[in-house]
């Protein structure tokens, strides 16, 4: 819950990944400098993390703690396995039926309609999630909470997905510059 220094880890790590990312970049790294951005990220990240929380990771091994870990895991796993592969099979479809320029133009749609549901709900996830942690123990709690923060998404995801669809036309030529 301390979204303060969360704040700071995250600006760190982006200014830091950022500002290695151009200097590779610029430096004729190409592509590659699309990755160290996010293994920096990631390494800054994890390192500030440690360093406010004063946490440690240390070795320990109960057999019965890791089957239930792996149980759990395998289950996830799985299952964003099948919906990785059922969210993505338009892109699929459309790249292989009608090119990749048309893939490229489809995607960059999907992304700008999906831009103000996923901004909106990542910012009040990083918030629910430690707040419903402390709730843990009154389901009815956990659940009226849950409800009334995706009552919150909608009322402004909707409408501003519906203005991206309703001025779709304008709004990738201004945005992305193509006729």
């Amino acid at each position: 819950m301390n979204f303060k220094a969360l704040t700071i880890i995250s600006v760190c790590a982006v200014a830091t990944s950022g500002t290695i990312s151009v200097l590779l970049a610029f430096s004729g790294y190409g592509v590659w400098s699309l990755v160290w951005n996010a293994v920096v990220a990631a390494v800054v990240t994890v390192a500030l993390s440690w360093m406010y929380s004063r946490w440690v990771p240390r070795v320990f091994l109960a057999l019965q703690e890791v089957r239930k870990v792996i149980r759990f895991g395998s289950n996830l796993t799985g299952f964003s396995f099948i919906n990785y592969f059922s969210r993505n099979l338009d892109n699929l479809l459309i790249g292989r039926f009608l090119g990749p320029a048309s893939l490229g133009l489809y995607n960059l749609a999907y992304n700008l309609l999906l831009f103000p549901l996923t901004n909106i709900s990542d910012v009040i996830g990083r918030v629910m999630f430690p707040a419903l942690s402390l709730l843990q123990g009154d389901k009815k709690k956990v659940r009226e909470s849950y409800i009334i923060a995706n009552r919150h998404v909608a009322s402004i995801s909707f409408p501003l997905m519906t203005w991206l669809f309703v001025t779709a036309p304008q709004l990738v030529r201004v945005v992305y510059g193509l006729r």
